[in-house]
């Protein structure tokens, strides 16, 4: 395993980690603020502890998504006697879990994207 394989592997829990930041969460995700404001009630640290849990995520988030990709291409050279998976139950599955994970990213990266803006006003 290398650095990188065992820095995902490390951070593969990170939107567990993320809801447990529920009150950073709130925080940054307020409209009523600005940046600044925002700037104010939170600390610097837990900002850069909440892009680095929104990086890995979304890093997650590519790779299980290419990997569904890729299962689903390798699985038109099996055939079809051995599959244990209906071909519809295989689509149904697959379209689901491709849902949820482009759902996940879009708000990952909106909270990675607040947090940036929210770190630039410390400077």
């Amino acid at each position: 395993m290398n650095q990188q394989q065992f820095i995902a592997a490390s951070l593969s829990n990170s939107p567990a980690l993320l809801l447990e930041q529920a009150r950073e969460l709130a925080i940054i995700q307020d409209k009523k603020h600005s940046p600044s404001e925002k700037a104010q009630m939170l600390k610097q640290h837990e900002l850069n502890t909440i892009i680095e849990y929104c990086e890995s995520t979304s890093c997650n988030i590519d790779f299980l998504t290419s990997t569904l990709g890729k299962l689903l291409l390798e699985r038109l050279h099996i055939p079809s006697q051995t599959l244990l998976l209906e071909n519809q139950d295989m689509l149904q599955f697959a379209g689901i879990l491709n849902t949820l994970l482009a759902s996940l990213k879009t708000s990952i990266s909106t909270i990675e994207n607040s947090s940036k803006v929210i770190v630039g006003c410390y400077r």
